[in-house]
């Protein structure tokens, strides 16, 4: 194997060592087929970095961070429940805040994605709609059981946790406005 790698190294340094005749440089940039070799040779390139390049640089959307109150937890915490569940998401982003605050409050309605953590308000809550106004954000949700929503005694921790995930993710938005088929049944400023 050493006797092998010897005789590469040997004639790999007689191959480059050795001369190139004068004029092959002119020759070669001078022949017919350099211009369509160059040309294949850019096209290739441009394809390549064509293909190549969006899928390395495309947009995974907008990270977003959502809290879902955890299932063992209990009410009463700094941010209405014990403990909350982080939960990091990209979300299309769409073009102006309205549409994108309502890509986000649905993706909230959804629920979680991990089995610890319980949806801030019921599953079969879907969003009607949703606006933003200056720094205030109006959003209608339907419900499908609104007594079940509307008397739950941790209500008002769920509309926090609402709050907090809606003024972490949209810094402009200062005021929320959160209404159940039309009626409006919490307000808060951050």
């Amino acid at each position: 194997m050493i006797k092998f790698i010897k005789n590469l190294s040997k004639k790999l340094n007689k191959t480059l060592t050795e001369d190139v005749p004068e004029g092959f440089a002119d020759a070669f940039l001078s022949s017919p087929s350099f211009p369509v070799r160059a040309a294949a040779a850019f096209c290739f390139v441009a394809v390549s970095l064509g293909l190549i390049l969006p899928a390395v640089f495309r947009d995974q959307g907008r990270r977003c961070v959502f809290f879902f109150p955890q299932a063992a937890a209990v009410p009463g915490g700094r941010d209405g429940f014990s403990s909350v569940v982080p939960e990091i998401r990209y979300i299309e982003s769409p073009g102006d805040c309205s549409e994108r605050l309502s890509a986000y409050v649905s993706e909230i309605l959804l629920g979680s994605t991990i089995h610890t953590a319980l949806p801030v308000f019921p599953p079969e809550c879907r969003l009607s709609e949703c606006f933003v106004r200056g720094e205030e954000a109006f959003i209608d949700i339907a419900l499908v059981s609104p007594a079940d929503v509307l008397t739950d005694t941790f209500f008002s921790n769920k509309c926090e946790l609402f709050k907090k995930n809606i003024c972490t993710n949209f810094r402009n938005i200062d005021t929320i406005h959160l209404y159940f088929d039309g009626i409006e049944v919490y307000s808060e400023k951050r």
